[in-house]
């Protein structure tokens, strides 16, 4: 199984029902979250604050992704982890 698979098989309606849950919706909390990180970083920037580095930006971006997979995934997984265990 790889991962274009997985994307076909994801279950893109559930996904759709989990951001737009809530109130306010999970995506509009994502999208201010976004956003306040954005003025951080820009006001930090114009202090002329040093920039991260290139290796901590990759590392947090493959903890995103690993993250929102695991969230995606997560019956899945915990069905598979169930049978093993």
């Amino acid at each position: 199984m790889n991962i274009f698979d997985l994307a076909e098989r994801a279950p893109w309606i559930d996904i759709y029902d989990f951001f737009a849950s809530g109130q306010p919706p999970i995506i509009v909390r994502l999208l201010i979250f976004n956003t306040l990180f954005f003025i951080l970083f820009a006001v930090r920037r114009a202090r002329g604050g040093t920039a991260m580095r290139h290796t901590a930006a990759i590392r947090i971006q493959v903890l995103l992704i690993v993250a929102n997979f695991l969230i995606l995934f997560q019956d899945q997984i915990e069905g598979t982890l169930s049978g093993l265990i």
